[in-house]
């Protein structure tokens, strides 16, 4: 668990791959953790430590889910900066917003480890259940 990786520095995200490589892990990234760097806001880097490509795209939260989480929805609609959407085609899709169908949610396997990318600010247990037992070895 990395607490308030909002802000990482140019040690910490290389530290961060390492442990999630060594360890085999499994990431649950919400929202925008690694998006701020030392000089400011810094999407290449946090689309790099996701595994995944993101975009900022203006617009609201709320996210209804796809695949695995089809059936459920989560997030509050409300407009939000930075709004992150996934703008990978290699990517699983997990959810979508619901205002305009960009994607919100999505999974990877990473270099060494699973990445899983949930955008907006608040989720329900059963999206945190769901998860967990399709991302269970």
């Amino acid at each position: 668990m990395f607490a308030n990786a909002f802000c990482l520095d140019a040690d910490q995200r290389p530290a961060s791959f390492e442990r999630l490589r060594r360890e085999g892990a499994h990431a649950l990234w919400i929202y925008a953790l690694g998006y701020l760097g030392p000089d400011g806001p810094d999407l290449a880097g946090a689309s790099l430590l996701r595994g995944l490509r993101l975009e900022v795209s203006p617009g609201k939260q709320g996210t209804v889910g796809a695949g695995p989480l089809a059936g459920l929805e989560w997030g509050t609609p409300v407009e939000v900066r930075p709004r992150l959407a996934v703008a990978d085609p290699q990517a699983e899709t997990l959810g979508h917003y619901q205002t305009d169908g960009l994607v919100s949610a999505a999974r990877t396997d990473a270099p060494g480890y699973g990445s899983v990318f949930l955008a907006d600010l608040s989720l329900t247990p059963q999206v945190l259940q769901r998860l967990l037992a399709t991302e269970a070895p």
